[in-house]
């Protein structure tokens, strides 16, 4: 049996999705199948469908969980439904933005949201000032107290975003002591997908700005801030 997939457009998309996932997620094996299960001839819209309509079941099943008082299970289910909507955009990313690019995104931003409601530590949406605007970001700390502590300042690749870059990085980073600071720039993300926007060539600017804001945010070790990249290609 093939690796995920022989076809090297599913086995790229699928790796996507596997990265996002935790070590021991029950979703692994069903993410493996359904990327598996993709032949060589079908079609963008059917990579579409199969993700999203996982994502919608899984969606539902982190609202029965919450009704239900399992929280923890909710959130993880929450985690799955949002990575899951990142993956079924990935054929249709970049710009002009389509439609269902959009909805998807709109999906998986409510599902990562309803999840950090539920975490064990605080995340937060913030906005970065940026050029009379601003940049989304997910902000996170171990807990309240004012230890000086490392910070991990993250960023993506023009295909990525800011949930997927907690998913990779984040969630492992805050738990190992870390503050973490996850960013959507110019053209990334939010940015592109809600407000059009294009990646800017003088990409110091924007990391310039979110040290600013980390040492504006929050009682940090400044000589301890790591810039952490993720881009994963294809191979």
């Amino acid at each position: 049996m093939p690796i995920l997939n022989k076809d090297p457009l599913w086995k790229f998309w699928g790796r996507r999705a596997l990265a996002s996932l935790p070590p021991d997620s029950p979703e692994l094996i069903t993410c493996c199948d359904a990327v598996d299960r993709m032949k060589a001839d079908d079609s963008f819209d059917k990579w579409y469908r199969k993700w999203i309509a996982r994502a919608d079941g899984l969606f539902a099943t982190a609202r029965s969980r919450y009704d239900a008082g399992q929280f923890h299970i909710a959130k993880d289910h929450y985690l799955y439904a949002s990575t899951y909507y990142r993956t079924s955009y990935l054929p249709f990313y970049g710009y002009p933005v389509d439609p269902w690019l959009v909805d998807a995104f709109e999906r998986e931003a409510e599902a990562f949201a309803y999840a950090a409601e539920l975490n064990e530590f605080p995340l937060e949406l913030v906005d970065i000032p940026f050029e009379g605007k601003h940049l989304k970001a997910y902000w996170a700390q171990p807990d309240s107290t004012e230890r000086c502590r490392g910070t991990i300042l993250s960023i993506n690749d023009y295909g990525s975003n800011l949930y997927e870059t907690f998913c990779i990085h984040g969630f492992a980073s805050v738990r190992r002591g870390y503050n973490f600071l996850s960013v959507d720039g110019p053209g990334q993300g939010h940015e592109l997908i809600r407000n059009r926007s294009i990646l800017h060539p003088d990409w110091e600017r924007i990391i310039t700005t979110s040290i600013d804001f980390l040492l504006q945010k929050a009682k940090i070790d400044a000589s301890a801030i790591i810039l952490a990249g993720w881009v994963l290609e294809q191979a």
